[in-house]
């Protein structure tokens, strides 16, 4: 058996991280067709609010319905799942789209953060010297900031607005892929193929792509998979501070700022985008703790 078939059936041997990787493919599935689960951004608004005013009218046709009755008319029911929130938007059709927003949002923000950080990190680590010095201090100044706080600094200078969020995003993660890109190439440098390499007169382009680079795909597959989860759960805080994708999106942080007045009224309208970005969050954290395993010396069986 061959050593990437031997870390497969590791990570197919653990139930969380395969029940975290179905999980994400339905998410993708619905990311991509979100029109196949529901119908519109908010759903169908003339039929909800006809809908609602019907039942209103049922229960106060004559003086105006107070506050426990359009709350129980808002409530989740078998013609809308999650309910409806204080502006009659179908909460079930705003995250079946808002699932495009987090997706899209973690792939591209880890592409930002793995495409800059190997590069930088792989620099670093194989030009040592100055080169080395200049870009670690450089991502220690990034790194002595929390995620969020530099995402939200530098949306705060960019604006808000989807592309503004993966870039934030992607470059408050940036910092810890050049850390270990120049771990690896730092240890991977100095093994003895590498060494035979450059006796044999290979140059340093060649070693690094050939030799260097796809040995280090393995722990930042890993730390790529615990990034998603991160740039999901960014993402969403930036949303709810008001610098996410923009109101006009049906983002689940935004969605959470928009009713978090309404909690105690419409509980329904914070909880499900909560458990939405949780069950998010959790299954790229699972998928990344069955990749780690996967590729850890130490578990793989002979």
């Amino acid at each position: 058996m061959t050593i990437q078939n031997r870390k497969l059936r590791l990570f197919l041997s653990s139930k969380s991280a395969v029940a975290g990787l179905i999980t994400i493919f339905i998410m993708i599935i619905i990311a991509m067709f979100p029109g196949l689960f529901a119908a519109g951004p908010y759903g169908d608004k003339p039929a909800i609010k006809a809908a609602v005013k019907q039942s209103l009218e049922e229960i106060s046709p004559n003086s105006a319905p107070q506050q426990k009755d359009v709350a129980a008319v808002r409530a989740p029911s078998w013609d809308y799942w999650m309910g409806l929130d204080s502006n009659e938007n179908d909460i079930y059709s705003q995250i079946i789209y808002g699932t495009r927003i987090s997706v899209l949002v973690g792939f591209i923000a880890v592409s930002i953060s793995l495409f800059f950080g190997v590069l930088l990190g792989g620099l670093a680590g194989f030009m040592g010297g100055w080169t080395d010095a200049f870009i670690m201090r450089a991502v220690d100044v990034l790194l002595s900031f929390p995620s969020i706080l530099l995402a939200l600094f530098i949306m705060a200078i960019m604006g808000d607005g989807l592309f503004n969020v993966m870039i934030a995003v992607g470059i408050s993660g940036l910092p810890r892929f050049a850390r270990q890109m120049r771990a690896e190439v730092l240890t991977l440098r100095e093994l003895d193929y590498v060494i035979a390499s450059r006796a044999l007169g290979a140059n340093g382009f060649r070693v690094f792509f050939r030799h260097i680079l796809p040995n280090s795909l393995g722990p930042l597959t890993v730390l790529a998979s615990l990034g998603m989860a991160s740039a999901v759960l960014e993402a969403a805080g930036l949303g709810f501070l008001g610098l996410g994708a923009g109101s006009n999106d049906p983002e689940w942080g935004y969605m959470l700022k928009d009713n978090r007045n309404d909690i105690t009224l419409y509980p329904w309208t914070v909880v499900f985008p909560g458990v939405a970005i949780a069950i998010t969050v959790l299954s790229f954290n699972l998928v990344g703790d069955g990749i780690r395993d996967a590729f850890d010396p130490t578990t793989t069986k002979r």
